[in-house]
């Protein structure tokens, strides 16, 4: 075993010591050693990336590229790191320099990059590619699921159905793509098809904030109010930072009389945001105990 393999073996026993100072000063005088340097770079990306130093690990990896351009596979950890980290611009110019042969998931990648950019169409085309180039991939229900996302962002609904039906055919599995059948069917004015799927996706992942939020608007939307001020109220026992739930909440307390609970939660809304038009409407409802509708 030579000096540089020990100080690397030292600094992983200084890292499962949650001494990150001390390994990353031995890490980065493994840098300028060529042997240990992409190693060393993978093990302070680690340390910056549980420590939130999101910069600093995008540092490290792009002067490590700037010297070794032809390093597929570190380019594409980058990319998979700044996703995860919604540094979309950045991903962006990473994956520009992959290659789709050595890396055929670099069409999907670019598809997320796209639709996170807001670039929805050009997104579509992305996931469409990969989808014909990667028949048996394990992540084609991923692709078929953001396809739909982007019809829906496109006001295709129907093709957002066909991607979905795509999607479960190749993995029933995912409470995300039942959440997302309920959104089509709920903006399809769809009710009770939406409430289907959002049962089955609580099913499959009743912790899922966003599938109890949307089973409260499908619930609202059927007339069933005390469902719906039941599931609203999970939702801001966990995330009391949306305005727009505390003011549907206290619209929902409105239609079951319940007026004092809906004055509380339209202050609580507007406190989040004073120019929730919902909530300014439904005070005065609250205040004379009487509700003819908003």
């Amino acid at each position: 075993m030579n000096e540089f393999e020990i100080k690397f073996n030292q600094a992983d026993q200084l890292i499962q010591e949650n001494k990150y100072l001390h390994a990353i000063q031995v890490l980065q005088s493994l840098l300028v050693v060529p042997e240990y340097s992409r190693k060393a770079v993978i093990k302070l990306v680690e340390i910056y990336d549980l420590q939130g130093q999101i910069d600093s690990a995008s540092k490290i990896l792009n002067n490590y590229l700037l010297q070794n351009d032809d390093d597929e596979n570190i380019r594409a950890y980058f990319a998979h790191f700044l996703i995860r980290n919604e540094k979309f611009n950045e991903a962006h110019d990473i994956l520009s320099g992959l290659s789709n042969k050595h890396h055929p998931e670099k069409s999907f990648l670019m598809g997320l990059v796209n639709f996170y950019l807001n670039d929805f169409e050009v997104a579509l085309i992305n996931f469409t590619e990969f989808i014909n180039n990667n028949k048996n991939s394990e992540i084609l229900p991923d692709a078929y699921l953001y396809k739909a996302k982007c019809n829906i962002e496109k006001s295709e609904l129907d093709e957002a159905i066909q991607n979905l039906n795509s999607s479960i055919k190749f993995d029933n599995g995912n409470s995300e793509t039942y959440t997302t059948f309920a959104k089509v069917y709920y903006l399809n004015e769809m009710y009770y098809h939406a409430l289907e799927k959002i049962k089955i996706s609580i099913e499959l992942n009743p912790l899922d904030l966003d599938a109890i939020e949307w089973s409260g608007r499908i619930f609202f939307k059927l007339g069933d109010f005390k469902n719906a001020k039941k599931q609203f109220e999970l939702v801001i026992e966990i995330d009391k930072s949306n305005s727009e739930i505390f003011a549907i909440l206290g619209l929902t307390c409105l239609n079951l009389e319940d007026f004092d609970s809906a004055k509380y939660y339209f202050d609580e809304a507007l406190k989040l945001d004073s120019t929730n038009e919902l909530a300014q409407k439904g005070i005065p409802a609250c205040n004379k105990n009487y509700f003819d509708g908003i």
